[in-house]
């Protein structure tokens, strides 16, 4: 007789193999197996072998959720510095916005040619100010001797 052992891991061999039930069986049949035995070593090696297909399947899925959610995390990341990448542009753009306004204002030859203008113009402002008060100094003083020969002239009267 054939031993229990080498007839379960033939059986799993076999199975793992791909081989069908059927012909399993059918060879089995040809070793001089009642078929009984057959349906109880078939039934034996399932049992643990659909656990086994049942604890495959769970690592199946196992495996699909992690990639989902690592597909999930990687696109929401993606999201977050898609956001980033956008800020920084605009805060770019406003940069060169103000650069390009500032260098497009006048040029340093042209500051200095309005300064010198207004320099001039200063100066002038400043002689005729100084104009302004001598004329105003020399009225003052026209102004008291008028009112000094007044007093002279109500005082002889």
């Amino acid at each position: 007789m054939v031993s229990e052992e080498i007839v379960v891991s033939t059986i799993k061999r076999m199975l793992d193999s791909g081989i069908e039930e059927s012909v399993i069986a059918k060879t089995l049949k040809d070793i001089g197996l009642k078929e009984s035995e057959i349906k109880q070593y078939l039934s034996q090696v399932r049992g643990p072998a659909s656990s086994s297909n049942e604890s495959a399947s769970e690592d199946a899925e196992s495996r699909q959720d992690t990639q989902e959610l690592l597909h999930t995390t990687t696109h929401n990341k993606l999201e977050e510095h898609s956001e980033k990448l956008d800020s920084v542009q605009k805060n770019v753009s406003g940069l060169s916005e103000k650069i390009s306004s500032i260098t497009s204002g006048p040029s340093n030859r042209q500051l200095l040619s309005e300064l010198a203008l207004l320099n001039q113009k200063i100066s002038g402002l400043e002689k005729q100010l100084s104009d302004l008060k001598a004329m105003n100094s020399a009225s003052k003083s026209l102004l008291e001797k008028i009112l000094e020969t007044n007093k002279k002239i109500v005082e002889k009267l």
